[in-house]
């Protein structure tokens, strides 16, 4: 059965695996190997997704099946803007990315947002789009904050996809 809860600094190391995991896996099609080494380094540490997903401003949640990491997301207070969504590749598919989703609405409700924003990954774009996004426009994610830092890549433009969605109060 899997389960969500808010993160905790000790599953930094399971989602930055994941992290990794997910973007080589389902980005493959949508990015070639350069614009991944920036989207998803693997010379990451845990510590950078302590710094960049916790904090003051922060929200994150994990899904866990059996007491296995599967999944995190996160969602910047301040702004309302989520870093993101990603599942083990083992459980693509099987609804623990909107039961993610659902958890940090809720408390990005909680803190006072009628919206959520996403700079989505290419490959993420229909996902997005079935937990009620809509597109806004494609952007260049270069500059843009994510799970283990911010996304530079010099002049090379890592394409996205920003994304908006309204909450509904529940």
């Amino acid at each position: 059965m899997v389960d969500v809860r808010a993160a905790e600094s000790a599953d930094a190391e399971a989602m930055l695996c994941i992290h990794t995991d997910a973007l080589h896996h389902y980005g493959a099609d949508s990015y070639d190997e350069e614009e991944l080494r920036y989207l998803a380094p693997t010379d990451a540490e845990p510590m950078d997704v302590r710094e960049h997903v916790f904090g003051e401003d922060r929200y994150a949640a994990v899904a866990e099946d059996d007491g296995e990491v599967i999944g995190f997301g996160g969602v910047r207070l301040g702004d309302g803007s989520l870093l993101g969504v990603f599942v083990d590749p083992e459980y693509g598919g099987t609804g623990v990315g909107a039961e993610i989703i659902e958890n940090v609405e809720f408390h990005a409700r909680e803190a006072g947002h009628k919206t959520l924003t996403v700079f989505a990954a290419l490959n993420a774009v229909g996902f997005y789009e079935a937990c009620g996004f809509d597109r806004i426009g494609r952007c260049n994610a270069n500059g843009a904050e994510g799970p283990v830092g911010t996304y530079d890549s010099g002049n090379l433009e890592l394409p996205a996809m920003e994304m908006r969605k309204g909450l509904t109060e529940n």
